[in-house]
């Protein structure tokens, strides 16, 4: 996956699976934001789709 420039990847579950990797990659998350944990961390209301783009090492 290093080769990539950008990964779009959906689903909260990658989001998290992702926060809790050592991985340094370009990735585009889009997902729903449900659950209480989620809403805290990110800041948006319950339900709101928002777009997450992490940088890996830049």
């Amino acid at each position: 996956m290093g080769s990539h420039e950008l990964i779009i990847s959906k689903g909260v579950g990658n989001f998290e699976a992702y926060l809790e990797s050592e991985l340094k990659l370009r990735v585009l998350f889009l997902f729903r934001a449900k659950c209480g944990p989620m809403i805290r961390l990110l800041r948006v209301p319950k339900n709101s789709p928002p777009i997450v783009y992490l940088r890996g090492g830049e």
